[in-house]
């Protein structure tokens, strides 16, 4: 058992991989992505929701306040992730404000099993280390495919 916990923590160091490719450039500190489209407002949101229950996620969609709040995912290297997205109207079209959090999948499973972690533990993703680089890379991705993509901090 302290072999496979040495291991989990030895490879949880090696992750490198992002859903952007290798020349991509995003600001570091990052925790605020923004979809900009000309679409309306709750075309915009459709289009969200299809895009990530398509991908597996489960939501929990409002679509009187526009906000879609995903359940966690796992993404790779035993990244798992969740989203908070809020659509709203901007100019002649919409723009959606997305904020991800992410964990591990070794807290998750200790949690599950009662081990001595309490609760498991997400964190605000920021542009800043492999792990929130991988649960942010995934929305950038999304938001790229439904429109333009500006950073932001808050």
């Amino acid at each position: 058992m302290k072999n496979l916990a040495l291991l989990l923590l030895i490879l949880s160091g090696c992750i490198t991989n992002t859903y952007l490719p290798e020349n991509e450039s995003v600001p570091a500190g990052t925790n605020v992505i923004y979809l900009h489209s000309d679409k309306q407002p709750i075309e915009l949101f459709n289009a969200i929701a299809d895009y990530l229950a398509q991908r597996g996620f489960i939501l929990q969609e409002n679509k009187d306040r526009l906000t879609i709040i995903t359940d966690k995912k796992t993404l790779m290297a035993q990244t798992t992730s969740r989203y908070t997205i809020f659509v709203s109207e901007s100019g002649k079209g919409s723009k959606a404000t997305i904020r991800g959090e992410w964990g591990t999948v070794e807290q998750i499973t200790m949690y599950a099993f009662g081990s001595f972690i309490t609760d498991p533990e997400f964190r605000r993703a920021s542009w800043s280390a492999p792990r929130p680089n991988i649960v942010l890379s995934y929305v950038i991705q999304m938001a790229r495919q439904l429109g333009t993509v500006t950073y932001g901090r808050d």
